[in-house]
């Protein structure tokens, strides 16, 4: 009752309080000692009825104040998300709306006479297999109700962006949608903060190893996680260089104490549905270029080189003719620019790179020679050179825009995509000059490129450049530099001990670095073993790695193994990607590793997978594993499809790929799959082979170099004997190739069988190739072995 006098607890009706009180009023009449309180005025319901009425009331006006203090909230949380999406840089819009140079596709060469005044040049799409697969994929991700990742994976110049927008464009279901294309990670993340990101939108992250090796990327990309986790479909389609995908899925190995990692990043990525862009174009897409009428793809069709159209549309290729030829002055200035910009990208400077280091790095890339032929602007003549577009389209070094609004960062510039790719490759190898260290110091401040610079210097040894600028992050990061620089400092001592050991050449002796690294992986010690590994590279001596791989192999450690396979290939070694992509059990990384290889001229490896998978009873990965090697330029592969579809009773389908072998160069195809219907009786009644290589025996002598070359090793042999009767030098060849890979033995074994095969130049050259490397004693064992 107390409760109910103080309006705690009543009940909503009142004829319930009611009967409450009359009940007990009624209770109090038949009791004679509270008979007097039945008078009383807290039994009286006159009372308790005016008493619910007030109660009520109040809970009513209460009600309303919190409804319309709720209200109130929301209209200014709604407010103020409004204003923060009217304020952002990157406004969504209709994905009908945005042009392919909005969306940074590259403009292309143009063919026309004369060539049209400015303007931005689109030519006619040239559809592949990749672009059904991608915009199969952009239609069930529209047609679902939850947020996905569309990753398009290729080279720089290989039609990525042009891919994506071509799709966007393809399916009816994306019509209707928005697209939101922010030009940073940090505007990605405030699109993300602003809830600007919703249902039915894309967001077009163009290059995204941009967005993800910066400074921001980590957040961003858990960012994107917690959004895709919501309900509502939304799109993230990313399009991203081959070698970033592989770096930023890659686990981290920890190797620096500082290296962080980058776990929400790997997590996005790594769930996403993935379209690979091949690099170059099939005979059969070459051949619709040809009879195009367009005159950007006429022009591109004669300028391509090894089927790399988009490159020569983008002006790709140009670049690197001029910056390869770029020898003597005034060109040689602008190609140290060049080549300092390349160094710093790939070694974690991120874009844009401040004119003044520009200056202060390339005299380290010119000789005595060319310096003192600089005139007082030869920075400035360079700089108009470098800036200038090839074909309208693409300078070697380019303008960067304003984060927002109109206009152009001031004394700075950015690397042009494809010579980014190019350095990447040509360079991974080299160390920088010293005075690119110097001018790092300098120049760079941003902690995200200063931390890069670092790691990249104690990788190369560069320990004092390491040590300032682990001490320039600790002043912009206010941290105590302490544990790394006693990390440097106990580097910099097992460096100088290695330096300091007795030594019968120069203190670059190549030699000896590769004869302690072998040492030390024979007694598992694989950490040293990957230092001198490092110093016998740097040195000049290029298979040091190939013999840490076959070592570790024969002493069965084939997880190490792998490892110097991979830092082979992050050291610039490109013949490791074919063995790397042989030897992973994961078919995901095997493919992705086989596109690797293709990418510097290994396409056969699509193959040779290929097989793995008919042994494995993968048919399909098989057959598609071949279309994949044939579209990157491999001839043979027709011919195995050619067999393919005739042992599935498709005849037509079989001479159709006779006849696309025929075009490709493969002369030897007709007659593989007569002999197959002439040895089976009857077309498609072939069995399933233990190994997809004995359907070919007009081409055994390839396929033993290939085999050779993925690291399969038996099956190599074998079709050497198979091939020796026609081809006399072709134990030679395999000999030569064991002889690169640092397997001296297993080289004068093939020798051998090919002196008995009458191949008597394979000892001259072996000879000459351990000259060349500086082993000296193995060249007169061989001398002597020739002798006898």
């Amino acid at each position: 009752m107390g409760k109910y006098l103080k309006g705690q607890v009543v009940p909503q009706r009142p004829d319930y309080l009611l009967a409450v009180v009359h009940a007990i009023r009624a209770a109090c009449m038949t009791d004679s000692d509270s008979r007097g309180l039945a008078s009383d005025a807290l039994l009286d319901a006159r009372v308790w009825r005016e008493r619910h009425q007030a109660v009520m009331q109040a809970r009513k006006e209460e009600n309303l104040r919190a409804q319309l203090g709720q209200q109130a909230a929301f209209d200014l949380a709604m407010a103020e998300s409004k204003a923060r999406r009217d304020a952002l840089a990157d406004q969504p819009r209709p994905v009908s709306e945005w042009t392919a140079a909005q969306l940074q596709v590259h403009p292309a060469i143009s063919g026309a006479v004369p060539p049209p005044v400015g303007g931005f040049v689109l030519p006619a799409y040239v559809t592949r297999p990749h672009d059904q697969q991608l915009a199969a994929c952009l239609a069930q991700c529209a047609a679902g109700q939850h947020g996905s990742v569309v990753v398009v994976r290729a080279g720089s110049c290989s039609g990525k962006t042009r891919s994506a927008f071509e799709a966007l464009s393809a399916v009816p279901a994306l019509a209707d949608w928005a697209l939101v294309f922010p030009r940073t990670a940090g505007g990605a993340l405030g699109l993300l903060a602003a809830q600007a990101f919703t249902p039915r939108t894309v967001m077009w992250l163009d290059d995204a190893q941009h967005y993800l090796e910066s400074a921001e990327g980590e957040a961003l990309a858990g960012s994107l996680l917690s959004r895709l986790a919501q309900p509502g479909p939304v799109i993230v389609l990313v399009t991203i260089w081959s070698s970033s995908y592989t770096a930023l899925t890659r686990s981290d190995d920890g190797a620096f104490p500082s290296g962080g990692t980058h776990s929400h990043i790997r997590t996005l990525l790594s769930g996403a549905v993935t379209v690979d862009v091949p690099a170059t174009f099939s005979e059969r897409e070459l051949s619709v270029l040809q009879r195009s009428s367009d005159p950007s793809l006429r022009a591109a069709g004669k300028l391509t080189r090894e089927g790399k159209v988009t490159q020569a549309l983008a002006a790709g290729l140009e670049l690197v003719d001029r910056y390869e030829a770029a020898s003597d002055p005034p060109a040689c200035y602008t190609r140290a620019m060049i080549s300092a910009a390349m160094d710093a990208t790939r070694l974690g400077w991120d874009s844009p790179l401040p004119h003044g280091f520009l200056r202060d790095a390339a005299p380290g890339y010119l000789t005595d020679t060319q310096r003192a032929a600089a005139p007082e602007d030869w920075f400035d003549r360079a700089l108009i050179d470098a800036r200038t577009k090839v074909q309208r389209v693409a300078a070697p070094l380019e303008a960067v825009p304003l984060p927002e609004g109109m206009g152009a960062q001031a004394d700075v510039s950015r690397l042009a995509d494809y010579l980014d790719a190019h350095g990447r490759t040509t360079r991974a190898h080299l160390s920088p000059p010293p005075v690119f260290w110097s001018a790092a110091v300098t120049h760079a401040t941003e902690t995200s490129h200063l931390r890069g610079l670092m790691l990249s210097a104690a990788d190369r040894r560069r320990f004092k450049a390491a040590a300032q600028l682990a001490r320039k992050i600790s002043e912009a990061e206010n941290t105590d530099p302490t544990p790394v620089l006693d990390w440097l400092r106990e580097q910099t001592e097992v460096q100088e001990e290695a330096e300091n050991l007795p030594s019968q050449g120069p203190e670059t002796d190549p030699a000896r670095y590769s004869a302690l690294a072998r040492m030390k992986a024979s007694e598992q010690k694989h950490g040293e073993a990957e230092h001198f590994a490092r110093l016998a590279f740097e040195a000049g001596d290029r298979r040091v790695y190939r013999i840490l791989i076959r070592i570790n192999e024969e002493s069965g450690n084939p997880a190490e193994a792998e490892r110097m396979c991979r830092l082979a290939a992050k050291s610039g070694d490109t013949r490791v990607y074919a063995q790397l992509a042989y030897k992973v059990k994961d078919d995901e990384e095997a493919e992705r590793l086989a596109q690797f290889a293709a990418s510097v001229g290994q396409s056969f490896v699509y193959r040779h997978l290929a097989g793995k998978r008919y042994v494995e009873g993968k048919e399909k990965a098989a057959e598609s594993l071949l279309h994949k090697a044939a579209d990157a330029g491999d001839r043979y592969s027709y011919g195995f499809l050619a067999l393919h579809h005739e042992r599935s009773g498709d005849h037509e389908g079989a001479d159709h790929f006779v006849r696309l072998a025929g075009e490709a160069g493969d002369t030897s195809a007709h007659r593989d799959l007569a002999h197959m219907r002439e040895r089976t009786g009857s077309a498609g009644a072939a069995q399933l082979p233990s190994n997809m290589t004995s359907e070919r025996p007009s081409i055994n002598g390839p396929l033993a170099v290939e085999s050779e070359m993925v690291g399969n090793r038996e099956e190599a042999v074998r079709l050497a004997h198979l091939a020796a009767r026609e081809i006399r030098g072709i134990y030679g060849v395999l000999a030569l190739i064991r002889e690169d890979d640092g397997d001296q033995e297993g080289a004068e074994q093939l020798a051998r069988l090919a002196v008995a095969a009458g191949d008597l130049a394979v000892y001259p050259n072996l000879i000459r190739i351990r000259k060349e490397g500086g082993d000296h004693q193995g060249a007169q064992r061989l001398a002597r072995t020739e002798f006898d």
